[in-house]
């Protein structure tokens, strides 16, 4: 007869220093999230999509820590065996760090230390049901510190309000030894190891950000509507500043019906419907097309990196949606041609930034005019904050797609061609934006 997870999480207690301990450790792990799966889906589906990693140094039974530009879910078996005794124990930390994917802390929050620690583990401990002995909570912080925290904050909210109280009670104390040993009576607590949020380093932060918002969005999208109902509403709040619904609605605004490159089929009366041939009112179908894409990303001083970020991420959800081949160009006051690429999908996007000059949009198109003049027709989509010139040249280049990060009010170009889209309303923009 096959155990229940309660039971093998006690046989592996029992089995701990086998040789195949790390080994029945992960089988506990995987049946750990199948049943979180059934329990709240969205959180399962996001721990089923990263990797694992045996961490020997961890000093919890679970964290999550950045390997070869990955982000992936560590764990301990040793330490495991400690802290997990039953399947609600192993339930709660697995919904903890789901939680702390959904808050992008190990991105919010890449240098841990105590404070940061506290902050994180109160305000995600309170999203979830079930409680284990010894966890870190707002109560017990309120209690033993004589605060007021208000529930149903947001980490940055606690870390600003628990630094102002502990510079207070060092100004207050002689000794400063008292006030750590405050914060290490809190930390006593069973509290997941944060230490390696910050790994590789040479990962640039807004890199980070893109996969994590990535890998938050598809296991959303993964997620049936009515095990989406069942989250948490301030989890919903989350979701919606992540925008985990695109932005952009890419099949409206990309022009269709000229190019030379295949994108599906569309109904058309000009064909029969080859399943009922001899219905005439029923149609039929017809390849459809789409033009050859150049994208132009604005690398200028005027956009900062979180605003490159933000588009990118929109680039992202384009090649999820359009699968072409697209040619993707730097730009400032002039096209950066030698580091310019092609792309078919999301993984071959670059985050290094280049230039960070003044803005020049006549440059995009001195640039298509001199090398890309054989199809006028091809779609140029330009992602800016549309501060540059009034005026351009475009050469005959009228299929083009504005992507602004300001409002269409502020654009600088008057006598604009194409299609004009502000994003500045966007949820996951104003966050970046502190708005």
């Amino acid at each position: 007869m096959r155990l229940t997870l309660g039971q093998q999480i006690i046989h592996y207690q029992q089995q701990r220093n086998s040789n195949n301990s790390q080994l029945l450790c992960d089988r506990i792990i995987s049946r750990g999230i199948i049943h979180l799966i059934q329990r709240q889906p969205f959180y399962g589906i996001l721990l089923a999509k990263i990797d694992r990693i045996n961490n020997q140094r961890l000093q919890s039974p679970f964290s999550l820590g950045w390997y070869q530009h990955k982000i992936k879910l560590e764990y301990n078996p040793d330490v495991f065996a400690e802290w997990i005794n039953t399947e609600r124990d192993l339930l709660f930390w697995l919904e903890h760090e789901a939680l702390h994917l959904i808050w992008l802390h190990p991105v919010r929050y890449p240098r841990a230390n105590e404070l940061t620690q506290m902050a994180t583990d109160i305000a995600v401990n309170q999203l979830i049901p079930i409680k284990v002995q010894n966890q870190v909570t707002l109560e017990q912080i309120n209690r033993s510190w004589g605060l007021s925290l208000i529930p149903n904050m947001n980490s940055k909210v606690y870390l600003n309000q628990l630094k102002q109280f502990l510079d207070k009670q060092q100004g207050k104390s002689k000794d400063k030894r008292l006030v750590n040993r405050k914060i290490k009576h809190v930390l006593k607590r069973k509290s997941d190891d944060h230490r390696f949020w910050g790994s590789e380093s040479q990962v640039s932060r807004q890199a980070k950000t893109v996969q994590l918002k990535r890998l938050i969005k598809r296991s959303y999208q993964n997620t049936g509507a009515k095990a989406r109902g069942t989250l948490p509403g301030r989890v919903h709040e989350q979701l919606q500043k992540l925008n985990v619904h695109s932005s952009i609605n890419w099949r409206a605004y990309v022009k269709m019906g000229l190019g030379s490159v295949p994108f599906g089929r569309k109904t058309s009366r000009a064909r029969f419907n080859r399943r009922q041939a001899y219905r005439m009112d029923l149609m039929g179908t017809v390849s459809n097309y789409i033009q050859p894409v150049q994208i132009f990303v604005d690398n200028s001083g005027s956009m900062g990196d979180q605003e490159i970020s933000f588009l990118l991420a929109q680039l992202g959800d384009f090649l999820k949606h359009m699968p072409v081949n697209v040619g993707v160009y730097d730009f400032d006051t002039e096209v950066h041609v030698l580091e310019h690429y092609h792309a078919n999908n999301y993984h071959q996007l670059k985050f290094t930034r280049v230039g960070g000059g003044g803005t020049c949009f006549q440059c995009i198109f001195n640039y298509c005019h001199q090398h890309l003049n054989t199809n006028r027709n091809q779609l140029i989509i330009i992602l800016t904050d549309g501060f540059g010139e009034d005026h351009l040249r475009y050469y005959g280049f009228d299929n083009l797609l504005w992507i602004l990060t300001e409002p269409k009010t502020k654009f600088s170009v008057k006598n604009v061609r194409g299609q004009l889209i502000s994003l500045v309303n966007d949820p996951i923009l104003r966050a970046n934006r502190g708005l």
